[in-house]
C-alpha cells in the first residue's frame, strides 16, 4: 500500500497522505464484510480513473502475491517453487492462492464456457499418508488485528469445483503447524433416479449445464441467481462475480445495493435444487505449536521464523472413499403394492380381483346392449 500511494499519479485535489488513510476501504469491493464509506470509495475511484486503471487491477496490486504469502512449498516430499503450483484467483470472499483450482471467471475470459475442461496442469497424488502431502509455510509477519485483510484461511474443496464460490474455510494461526487429513464422501444417484423428472426426484443432475457454469451444482445455481438479482437491482456485477461482456463492475454507489442483492437475503427466489450426484469434503484437523529452539531433521524448516509463520500440511489419509446412493423413496411399483394391500385390508379383495370384477362388469354391459 505504501509503494502504491508513492508511485501513483494524483490530481490537484488529492494527496498521498489522504489516500493512504482510506486505501484499505478498497477491500470492500472484494470482501463482503469489509466496512467502507461511500464518499471515500468514490475518491479512490476518481484516483483510479485518473490513472486509467480499474478496480480489479488496483486490488491485485494492493494484495500480496502468492510468492509473498507462501514462503516455502513442498509437494510429495520435494521442494517446489510456490508460484509454479499456486495461482491467485478472486473468490466471493476475496483473493485466494489456489492449488488445482478451476475458475469460471478465467474460463469465460478465455471463451471456454460450457466446454468440458480437464486441467492438464493439475497435480495428482497416488500414494496416501502424511509423507505424500502438500506442505506450505505461510507468511504471518503482519499485524493480525484486521481479520478481513491480514488473517489467513484455508478452504478445501473437492476436485473440479470452481474456486469462484469458495467459502472462508479454517483459520490458520502463526506459530502453529496444522495437518489437514482430507477425504471425500460421494452421493450417487441410482439408475431409477435418473429416469424420474427433476420435479419428482427433487434434485438436478450434475451434467445439466447452467447458463454460465458448464456443470450443475446447487452452489453454482445460487451464484447465478445472485448474479441475476444484482443485474436486475443494481445494473452491474460484483468484482467477485464471473465477468460478462458489456456488464460493468459495481461502483461505490452500487456497493450497498450489490450487498443487499446477495442470494442469502432472498433464498426463496432461487429455484435451485440439490445436486443428485455430489462429492463432499471431509477434513480432520490437528495442530501443534512450532518451537523455534527445538532442532528439526527436516530441511523444510531451515531459515523460517517459526513464531511468525504457519505451516500447513494437506494429505490423503487412506484410499477409502465413502460412497452413498440416492434411491427413489416411493416408486410406481411401491404405489401398486401398497394400493393392493389397502384394498385387501379394507375391502377383502386385491387390485387383481377388482380388475377381474371390472372386466366381468364390462362384458355384462356389453352383452346386455
Amino acid at each position: 500500500m505504501d509503494k502504491f500511494v508513492n508511485e501513483i499519479q494524483y490530481p490537484a485535489s488529492m494527496n498521498a497522505t489522504y489516500i493512504r488513510s482510506i486505501i484499505k476501504q478498497l477491500s470492500a469491493f472484494a470482501s463482503p464484510d469489509a466496512k467502507f464509506n461511500v464518499e471515500d470509495l468514490e475518491r479512490i475511484e476518481e484516483l483510479i480513473d485518473y490513472n486509467n486503471l480499474d478496480i480489479d487491477a488496483v486490488s491485485l496490486r494492493l494484495t500480496p502475491t502468492c510468492e509473498e504469502i507462501l514462503l516455502k512449498c513442498q509437494w510429495l516430499g520435494t521442494t517446489v517453487n510456490c508460484s509454479s503450483v499456486f495461482t491467485i484467483e478472486i473468490t466471493r470472499v476475496g483473493y485466494c492462492c489456489t492449488f488445482n483450482g478451476r475458475s469460471l471467471k478465467r474460463e469465460l475470459k478465455d471463451k471456454r464456457m460450457h466446454d468440458v475442461q480437464t486441467n492438464k496442469e493439475a497435480y495428482y497424488v497416488k500414494d496416501v499418508g502424511f509423507t505424500h502431502s502438500l506442505k506450505v509455510a505461510v507468511h504471518q509477519r503482519d499485524d493480525l488485528s484486521d481479520i478481513d485483510l491480514m488473517y489467513k484461511w484455508l478452504a478445501l474443496r473437492p476436485g473440479q469445483n470452481y474456486v469462484d464460490i469458495t467459502v472462508n474455510g479454517t483459520p490458520i494461526s502463526p506459530g502453529l503447524e496444522t495437518w489437514f487429513s482430507y477425504s471425500t464422501r460421494t452421493m450417487q444417484a441410482s439408475e431409477e433416479i435418473l429416469t424420474l423428472r427433476s420435479d419428482l426426484r427433487g434434485c438436478s443432475l450434475s451434467d445439466q449445464p447452467l447458463k454460465y457454469f458448464p456443470t450443475y451444482h446447487k452452489t453454482y445455481c445460487l451464484m447465478e441467481c445472485e448474479m441475476e438479482r444484482t443485474l436486475r437491482n443494481c445494473h452491474c456485477l460484483k468484482l467477485a462475480h464471473p465477468r460478462l461482456p458489456g456488464i460493468p463492475v459495481c461502483r461505490a454507489r452500487n456497493l450497498i445495493c450489490s450487498r443487499d442483492a446477495t442470494v442469502s437475503y432472498a433464498i426463496d427466489e432461487c429455484d435451485c435444487l440439490a445436486t443428485c450426484s455430489v462429492e463432499q469434503e471431509i477434513s480432520k484437523i490437528s495442530s501443534f505449536e512450532l518451537n523455534q529452539h527445538s532442532p528439526t531433521y527436516d530441511s523444510f524448516y531451515d531459515g523460517l521464523d517459526l513464531e511468525r509463520v504457519s505451516v500447513v500440511r494437506v494429505f490423503l489419509p487412506n484410499h477409502v472413499e465413502r460412497v452413498y446412493q440416492r434411491k427413489s423413496y416411493f416408486t410406481t411399483f411401491n404405489l401398486f403394492s401398497q394400493l393392493g394391500g389397502v384394498f385387501n385390508s379394507f375391502f377383502g379383495c386385491s387390485i387383481l380381483s377388482l380388475l377381474e370384477l371390472t372386466l366381468l362388469a364390462w362384458r355384462a354391459i356389453r352383452s346386455y346392449r
